[in-house]
């Protein structure tokens, strides 16, 4: 997950992942990026951090249709019940 970051409160943008991580065991907030690099500037995730100053809650989520490279499903697929 790619959240913004909020330099005078940074764990305002990383409760939700944190959250996320704790019920989830494929999520891994240990992968989660937060912060604005040149490049990602215009994208929507950025442009929405920037326009809606007091939320932020909001993220670029990626996913694997492939499979896994860490836990104890190392090296399996994802099925349909994982996503949900």
């Amino acid at each position: 997950m790619y959240g913004c970051n909020n330099t005078r409160k940074p764990e305002e943008c990383r409760v939700f992942p944190l959250i996320l991580s704790k019920l989830s065991k494929f999520f891994h907030f240990g992968s989660c990026r937060f912060g604005v690099q040149k490049s990602k500037e215009s994208t929507a995730r950025v442009s929405m951090y920037k326009e809606l100053k007091t939320c932020p809650n909001i993220f670029t989520m990626e996913s694997t249709f492939s499979g896994l490279d860490m836990g104890e499903r190392k090296g399996q697929h994802m099925t349909t019940f994982d996503f949900e």
